[in-house]
């Protein structure tokens, strides 16, 4: 689920109302800036097929499916 910065505002904004603007930049910048490096194209070809596969394993599971 990908959240908005209206969203959880509004969350954190539950728990400590002054703190919740900041906080909310401060998440978002942090994940903005967080990137993926992956050093060899062969093996970023072998590895994004196999967390594809893993992430549909758990989100059959979690919908209640048994995986194939």
């Amino acid at each position: 689920m990908r959240q908005t910065r209206g969203h959880l505002r509004n969350r954190i904004k539950k728990h400590n109302p002054r703190l919740a603007e900041r906080v909310t930049v401060e998440i978002f910048t942090a994940v903005e800036s967080q990137t993926v490096v992956v050093a060899d194209t062969e093996a970023s070809a072998t590895i994004v097929p196999i967390l594809a596969q893993q992430l549909q394993d758990l989100t059959r599971q979690q919908a209640g499916a048994s995986p194939k």
